[in-house]
């Protein structure tokens, strides 16, 4: 079969190289205010101050929309003056329900580019060229009507989205701006918003709990919403009820603020000084609001914000506590209140030498984890196994080393104080039995003073 898409007068079919996933719809006449946020809006997570100030700056001039891709397949967009795509517009092929936005075009001059043609990005050059599309200047309502390509059984070689430009002032109830339009097939989670406020306590249900990797997790419906208005910070005392067992959570941070982190390792060893609560709060989970994809036995659902509970080192659940824990079925009632909080409250070293060291502590351990699995035919385990070679050679190491310092921070120190801190970072390892980086402390050694 073969589509045929009868697009309306004026259409402008912009084609544009791509790798990424992402477009850029922006006025030429803003490019240099952008490329000054452009850096935080690239490259920094989504939950960093510095990519909300950065998207706080870009909502308040409505001056740039961003929407996200599926595959990362050649950008073949068509952008037209006009209301959105008519019923019988888009007949004879099959489209995904649009998804409507806010676009300032001060000039008239819409630029149309993928990741390799941004020009918004003062860290990296363009190494393709976007398209530039002429239209009257003005206040925009920005409908993305994308093709459905899951749907289609035939040829299809018309534009993949189709961006229409509708004057704010034709539109009756123009949207609320977004500055990125996402790309997902999953559907709302059922239990997303399934809870209620009694006062101080939360009543909710449980999602999920595996113990699939060195630590117990539980997911429950909380989220980022319910943590600010019950006052949730780092140091907060929780106390859960969940099927039959009381659990102490000591609250630490909303959104994934793990990640700058190295990993959980990173937080692990961090959080090493929690051994203290062990007396006063032996059932202790450590809970953070994370961004989760969820599935259930009807599919999988988009991504949506969740309170994760996990066991740390301190913890003194039983094994038979933490089985019937994971037995527990999804939907059982959960209660939360908040406690009198913690007395101590230490946050992690995060100077740049300690972060520089669990840098390179947590790279040293995703190798010698994959160069431990028994998949000889796996590229990954393989490469690893390369890596844990070189490793052992002593000086080749910097071949491994020198990658990950690329993400750490910048920091200048005598290799003698980056081996001492590394070895700190070690002893907690060990202690707390979750990593041996004795081996990357010895080549460090070997390499010298620089």
């Amino acid at each position: 079969m073969r589509y045929g898409l009868a697009m309306r007068d004026g259409v402008r079919v912009c084609e544009v190289y791509n790798e990424g996933l992402f477009v850029f719809l922006y006025d030429a006449a803003n490019r240099e205010a952008l490329r000054e946020v452009g850096a935080a809006l690239v490259h920094a997570d989504e939950d960093s101050a510095e990519h909300k100030r950065a998207a706080k700056s870009v909502a308040a001039q409505r001056s740039l929309v961003q929407y996200e891709l599926a595959p990362d397949d050649p950008l073949r967009v068509g952008v037209v003056v006009g209301p959105p795509l008519t019923a019988k517009e888009r007949r004879g092929v099959p489209w995904r329900k649009p998804a409507a936005t806010l676009l300032a075009l001060p000039s008239g001059r819409l630029r149309v580019e993928s990741l390799n043609a941004l020009g918004i990005d003062p860290d990296e050059e363009p190494t393709a060229k976007g398209v530039e599309v002429e239209v009257p200047p003005g206040e925009y309502v920005l409908t993305l009507h994308r093709v459905d390509f899951e749907e289609l059984e035939g040829d299809y070689d018309g534009p993949s989205e189709i961006v229409t430009l509708t004057p704010v002032a034709d539109v009756d109830k123009p949207p609320k701006f977004k500055l990125l339009l996402p790309f997902s097939n999953e559907k709302r989670p059922p239990w997303q918003g399934r809870h209620r406020l009694d006062g101080e306590t939360f009543h909710g249900e449980l999602i999920s709990a595996d113990d699939r990797t060195s630590a117990l997790r539980i997911w429950i419906n909380a989220d980022g919403k319910v943590a600010k208005r019950l006052g949730w910070a780092r140091g907060s005392h929780l106390e859960v009820a969940l099927g039959g067992h009381t659990l102490d959570v000591y609250f630490y941070f909303l959104h994934n603020g793990i990640r700058g982190l190295a990993g959980r390792f990173g937080y692990v060893v961090g959080l090493s000084w929690l051994e203290r609560f062990r007396e006063t709060a032996p059932r202790l989970l450590l809970g953070t609001i994370a961004k989760e994809h969820t599935f259930d036995e009807k599919g999988s659902y988009r991504e949506s914000e969740l309170l994760e509970l996990t066991t740390v080192p301190a913890s003194a659940l039983s094994d038979a506590d933490q089985a019937a824990l994971l037995a527990l079925p999804r939907g059982t009632p959960v209660a939360i209140r908040t406690v009198a909080p913690f007395e101590v409250a230490e946050p992690i070293d995060e100077s740049p030498l300690a972060e520089l060291a669990r840098s390179l502590a947590y790279s040293y351990r995703t190798i010698t984890s994959w160069a431990k699995r028994p998949d000889d035919a796996e590229p990954i385990v393989v490469a690893a196994r390369q890596m844990a070679a070189a490793i052992e050679t002593g000086p080749l190491a910097q071949l491994v080393i020198r990658p990950s310092l690329a993400s750490a921070p910048k920091v200048t120190v005598p290799m003698a104080t980056l081996v001492a801190e590394l070895e700190r970072v070690a002893a907690i390892g060990r202690g707390l039995r979750v990593l041996d980086v004795s081996g990357l402390v010895d080549v460090l050694k070997t390499i010298g003073p620089s």
